[in-house]
């Protein structure tokens, strides 16, 4: 996450372009860190040639790509299993892909931070809304965090798979208009956020609308700072949105 800041200035969106609007490569936040988690290959996977295509999304609106860039879009690529994005103790990520096709990941982007978060519905319909897409496209910058970077979660675990069909964790997920995009904090915002640790995947137990941890008694989590914390079961709502949030102005405490 560093190294893409240092080299366009800004983090990657949740999901759009990176590092502007119609260059470089169109996808997911997972999408666009490939070549900096030593996955080339797989981002070349989804190069546009000279001759662009021009596709139909199912829920009604389209799309032409664009000579030059990536395009994660039907590119095929998201069916290909991105080792470090996969979680060993993860059993739903495997799962996923078993029955949909689609790779599974173990770890989401915080959509406060990668969003671009504002009142309103922005997830969960079943009707194609080309309006609602700025809202997946922040451009935060590490500066802007304001509360800190040791203080701000970058990233969380989450299943792969989670009461399905509804939804679950794709790392190349397209469409971002359902329960399976690769982020945390978005549908689900407040104290109601909390991940949960160890449900059944495979039930409803399991919300996709937050993060999950397969491990016991907590949840890897990964901060601005670039370190890893191991957040306990028992950790207060409020002081988890308190990390979710990057510009909240609040006090962390002593639970920190």
């Amino acid at each position: 996450m560093h190294h893409a800041n240092d080299t366009y200035g800004k983090l990657p969106p949740q999901y759009g372009w990176y590092p502007a609007e119609n260059q470089g490569g169109y996808g997911t936040l997972l999408f666009h860190l490939l070549p900096y988690v030593e996955q080339d290959s797989v981002y070349r996977q989804t190069a546009v040639g000279n001759n662009p295509t021009s596709a139909s999304w199912v829920t009604g609106g389209s799309w032409t790509s664009r000579p030059g860039t990536y395009d994660l879009r039907c590119s095929g690529v998201e069916a290909t299993p991105v080792r470090v994005y996969t979680c060993p103790s993860d059993a739903s990520a495997a799962a996923a892909a078993d029955r949909w096709g689609w790779a599974g990941a173990s770890y989401a982007g915080n959509f406060r931070v990668f969003g671009n978060p504002g009142p309103g519905r922005m997830w969960g319909s079943t009707a194609f809304d080309p309006n609602w897409l700025p809202r997946w496209h922040g451009e935060t910058r590490f500066q802007g965090i304001t509360d800190g970077t040791s203080n701000t979660l970058l990233f969380a675990e989450k299943f792969g798979q989670c009461h399905p069909p509804y939804g679950g964790n794709l790392w190349a997920r397209w469409d971002y208009l359902d329960y399976w995009q690769p982020t945390f904090a978005c549908a689900a915002t407040g104290p109601e956020s909390k991940f949960q640790v160890q449900p059944d995947w495979q039930t409803a137990a399991c919300n996709p609308l937050v993060a999950q941890s397969p491990h016991g008694s907590g949840m890897n989590v990964c901060l601005a700072d670039g370190s890893v914390r191991f957040l306990n079961e028992a950790t207060d709502a409020e002081l988890w949105w308190r990390a979710v949030t990057p510009n909240g102005g609040e006090n962390m405490g002593e639970g920190w």
